[in-house]
């Protein structure tokens, strides 16, 4: 009796082993966490610099790498170079990120943004619809495990501007923000 009962264990811990591993179309892709954020950065603009305001979320995969979406909008008027006119920008878009060593205090971030967006001037409304490319790199800081802080620099490309004298290069421009962001791993 004795025997069976030792036994029982070790045939159910032999069944578990062998049991079959659940197949998937995108395979196991390790989601790790959630986390969203708000940024601040200060832009270059042709002649001026900039505030822009907004923020993001989405999914962490094995602690290093973010996949989101999120949205931007130039806070400020802004002048071109030539011409003086004055312009906004809105822009979204999904959003890369990988921190590597992430577990650390103060740790390595990556980010790259790109999507759609608008440019208009402020004289006349006319819209212009664009692409935004915006890479990033700096230093995350974790204060809390549900709060990081992220400081970066970058640079920020805006393509097919055709606004009378708005340019692409009035629209882009290097950029220094200051991210929040909150969430969690698990």
């Amino acid at each position: 009796m004795y025997k069976q009962i030792l036994l029982l264990p070790l045939v159910l811990f032999s069944i578990c082993l062998n049991a079959q591993y659940e197949q998937t179309l995108l395979g196991d892709l390790n989601l790790t966490g959630a986390w969203g954020g708000i940024t601040y950065n200060y832009s270059d603009y042709g002649d001026d610099w900039a505030l822009v305001r907004g923020g993001y979320g989405g999914v962490e995969f094995g602690n290093t790498f973010f996949i989101g979406y999120g949205g931007w909008r130039l806070k400020d008027e802004v002048l071109t170079e030539v011409g003086r006119q004055e312009f906004k920008l809105r822009h979204g878009g999904f959003v890369l990120g990988y921190t590597p060593s992430s577990y650390k205090a103060v740790h390595p971030r990556f980010s790259f943004i790109f999507g759609p967006g608008r440019v208009w001037t402020l004289e006349d409304g006319e819209r212009d619809r664009v692409f935004v490319l915006q890479p990033a790199a700096g230093l995350e800081l974790n204060i809390f495990q549900a709060m990081r802080l992220g400081l970066e620099g970058g640079y920020r490309y805006v393509g097919n501007v055709n606004l009378g004298d708005v340019t692409s290069e009035d629209a882009s421009g290097f950029f220094l923000q200051i991210e929040v962001r909150l969430g969690f791993s698990w």
